[in-house]
């Protein structure tokens, strides 16, 4: 097929095999090989997703196939390994969020990508999903005016596995960086100040439930909860201005609008945006990825992108360590463009 791109696969569990066939659907992409240490993934890869081969180790999957780009969707702690060998084999990389453990490995990824001229996507899905961009779109309309505070949650029951231990990050790396991704890219502005109070799981000692407030430049306020300890699963965003609100709800896709500024909602209403509430959004975001490797230009969400929420995220486990606020200053995290 003309243009097609060639993808490989590292990590091959429940994620990374729902993922990659969507990259077929988002454009001209042929699933060529994949990679994972438990035999079992990979051949379930290999059936589910028709992958050609499949390899036990990242780096002979990197040394003997001819790749444009990777899918690099493993545990946190091997984000940055695994996506640093893809960048220095010369592979186009999308790296599942939160693309480090923290900053410093975030910023490491980043600059090497940036010096091998290739892409680097992070795999903050929700930035495509479509009561959020219906979402985003009212905001940048001017139906709520000026924003002026922000409040979110996301939560679900108890993590197992990996995602369970502290090593990995426990929840804010796992929920907690989409949502305070989707802060940030609602909101727009850098943040300021951070800080948080956390509870830890009493059997892996990962993070369970924290909150923490963010002080954006300009003034806006923002209040954001994640717990792994409640019994059902839920995510919400909400923001305010001067002349609404809007608030964005998933996975049951309930758009609430209340707006001074457009006439079409000057009575709160309440839209339900039917569909799908999964697949159109992985399609969307993996066209992105491809859309700028064809195209010689940064994706969306970028890896500059990516450092901002893990530098908030440091912040927030910091905060939490010392019972103190952190200062962020609203600059880009060092070694950022």
């Amino acid at each position: 097929m003309a243009n097609e791109l060639r993808i490989g696969l590292v990590g091959a569990g429940r994620h990374g095999r729902y993922l990659a066939p969507f990259a077929r659907e988002a454009g001209a992409a042929r699933l060529v090989a994949v990679a994972d240490p438990s035999e079992e993934a990979r051949a379930r890869a290999a059936a589910d997703c028709g992958f050609e081969r499949a390899y036990a180790d990242y780096r002979d999957l990197l040394a003997m196939e001819d790749l444009d780009a990777v899918l690099v969707a493993t545990p946190h702690s091997q984000l940055r390994p695994v996506s640093l060998a893809a960048i220095a084999a010369g592979r186009h990389v999308f790296a599942e969020k939160p693309l480090g453990l923290n900053l410093r490995e975030g910023v490491e990824v980043v600059a090497a990508a940036r010096e091998a001229g290739v892409c680097l996507q992070v795999g903050y899905c929700q930035r495509f999903l479509e009561v959020r961009t219906r979402m985003k779109a009212l905001i940048e309309r001017g139906g709520i005016g000026e924003i002026t505070a922000v409040v979110a949650g996301k939560g679900c029951e108890p993590l197992t596995g990996w995602l369970a231990e502290a090593a990995e990050g426990g929840q804010l790396l796992f929920l907690g960086s989409h949502l305070t991704d989707q802060v940030l890219w609602l909101v727009g502005s850098p943040v300021e100040r951070v800080y948080a109070e956390m509870t830890r799981r009493a059997d892996t000692g990962a993070d369970e439930t924290t909150a923490y407030t963010l002080r954006f430049a300009g003034g806006v306020r923002g209040e954001v909860l994640v717990s792994q300890r409640v019994a059902t699963y839920f995510d919400y965003v909400e923001v305010m201005g001067s002349a609404g609100r809007v608030r964005a709800e998933w996975p049951t896709m309930m758009l609430h609008v209340h707006s001074l500024a457009l006439p079409e909602y000057d009575s709160p209403t309440a839209i339900r945006v039917v569909g799908d509430s999964h697949k159109p959004m992985y399609v969307a975001e993996l066209a992105e990825f491809l859309s700028a490797i064809r195209e010689g230009r940064e994706p969306s969400p970028s890896g500059d992108e990516g450092l901002k929420t893990l530098a908030v995220l440091d912040a927030v486990f910091e905060s939490a360590r010392t019972g103190q606020p952190v200062d962020l200053g609203g600059a880009l995290p060092l070694g950022s463009a």
